[in-house]
């Protein structure tokens, strides 16, 4: 039986209530106040959920693998392990979101702080919940080109990859077949692939205005690669809905909420031992497993490891090369506006996306960029670019000491600065994104602020 034609365990009237209160303030917190986040997240609810099982519920159980976070990453694997028959439990420090309990106070654990020159807004890109943030993310999947993994100016020194785009090709193909990405033909400016995106089933919004609106500049413009959720159609694949309800459908998975990693205790071989956890009133557990998988993210994974501090990692769990935490890393977003003239004002709202400059940029020294372009009714047109960042080792995630968290460790301190060669990136994207506009008759230019970072962390 597929996992549409489950059937969907429904959620009652009060816990609808309770858990739209406790949404509206989790989006609002995280900054997503868009009405179609909303419904999503409204629309998830009333989809199958999965299983979940209380702190209490942690015993003396060795399991085969113990996997640290409820996301997509920790989500996927362990659905995969389950359906090799492991037993597998997954840890998850915040709530289920379908059926929340006022226990589980994943906001102690968010204490964080910028000391770099970049305000980034730490709290508001990420969900600590069942799903993590694959509760609010756009679905978006374009891949990495060929270039990116050839020695170019973003690459730092010493650190070429080890392999090339054509070494990954089948493993993209598998990827997207987990995460269900669907897309139209792509353009040749597109990193290469050896078969076709699945069509769109629900996607029915066009380009044409866009490339009508643009057709001065003489670039291509078309859909990215979207991941596709079950539950929801129009959104992207969701581990709440879309794949945990499996894991923890099968007698080898063991979700449990409320349970916050404070210490990987190593034995003195320097392999894990134990999973330290705790719940939001101090209770402590020691959890084991055959294998271990941090999956919190590219920011909690680090300041996870960072504080599992111990006579044989004294500087963190794996940070003997004091590289934990380093090359934190985005995509920075610049938009700007104009207002069309009104011989030019589209019918309706669309957008789109242009790959045409990705190469050229990171041929001439700069990052790469993907553009994008939307168009309103109403004649004011967007051209905006998400920008590659430069991997610097001093932009890292270090413990704040100074600032303990709710269960008593110590906060997050992240520190972010653009690089010169960022600097450079960012000039050319300002001076282009103006031309664009100027090219196609937009006046009233201005920047103005639509998402400043695209909430990705590696």
């Amino acid at each position: 039986m597929s996992n549409e034609d489950q059937p969907r365990q429904l959620i009652s009237r009060r816990t609808f209530l309770a858990t739209g209160a406790t949404a509206l303030g989790v989006l609002a917190a995280v900054g997503f106040g868009f009405r179609q986040y909303i419904e999503r997240f409204l629309n998830s609810l009333n989809a199958r959920q999965p299983q979940v099982q209380g702190f209490d519920s942690l015993d003396d159980t060795l399991y085969d693998v113990v996997i640290v976070g409820s996301g997509p990453a920790g989500a996927i694997l362990g659905r995969e392990l389950v359906n090799k028959g492991l037993k597998t439990l997954i840890l998850e420090a915040g709530p289920s979101l379908s059926n929340p309990d006022s226990s589980i106070q994943a906001h102690r654990l968010e204490v964080v702080r910028n000391s770099g020159s970049i305000d980034y807004p730490i709290s508001s890109t990420r969900l600590r919940a069942v799903g993590g943030t694959s509760l609010i993310w756009t679905g978006r999947s374009p891949r990495l080109h060929p270039i990116d993994f050839e020695n170019n100016a973003y690459t730092p020194e010493g650190a070429d990859w080890p392999f090339r785009y054509e070494d990954i090709e089948r493993y993209y193909e598998q990827a997207e077949r987990t995460l269900r990405v669907r897309g139209d033909a792509l353009s040749e400016m597109h990193a290469p692939r050896n078969s076709p995106l699945p069509l769109h089933t629900w996607f029915t919004e066009g380009i044409g205005e866009v490339q009508e609106v643009m057709q001065p500049v003489n670039l291509t413009w078309d859909f990215s690669p979207t991941s596709t959720g079950i539950a929801n159609h129009n959104a992207g694949l969701q581990a709440m809905t879309d794949v945990l309800p499996d894991f923890t459908d099968s007698p080898h998975g063991t979700l449990v909420v409320g349970a916050a990693l404070t210490n990987i205790v190593p034995d003195d071989a320097g392999n894990v031992a134990s999973l330290e956890v705790s719940n939001y009133t101090g209770q402590v557990r020691n959890v084991r497993g055959e294998r271990y998988v941090i999956a919190c993210g590219g920011i909690d994974s680090a300041k996870l490891l960072l504080q599992s501090r111990s006579d044989v990692y004294p500087n963190g769990f794996g940070n003997d090369n004091d590289m934990v935490g380093r090359f934190f890393n985005e995509h920075y977003n610049i938009t700007l506006q104009g207002q069309l003239p009104t011989d030019k004002l589209p019918s309706e709202n669309q957008l789109a996306r242009s790959h045409s400059l990705y190469k050229s940029f990171k041929e001439e020294g700069l990052g790469s960029i993907i553009l994008w372009s939307r168009v309103q009714p109403d004649g004011v047109v967007m051209v905006g670019a998400t920008l590659e960042i430069y991997p610097h080792p001093d932009n890292r995630v270090t413990l704040a000491e100074d600032m303990p968290d709710g269960l008593g460790n110590p906060g997050m301190d992240l520190s972010f600065s653009f690089t010169e060669k960022d600097e450079r990136t960012k000039e050319a994207v300002y001076a282009l994104l103006e031309q664009i506009l100027v090219d196609i008759g937009a006046t009233d230019i201005e920047e103005t602020i639509v998402h400043q970072w695209a909430h990705h962390h590696y």
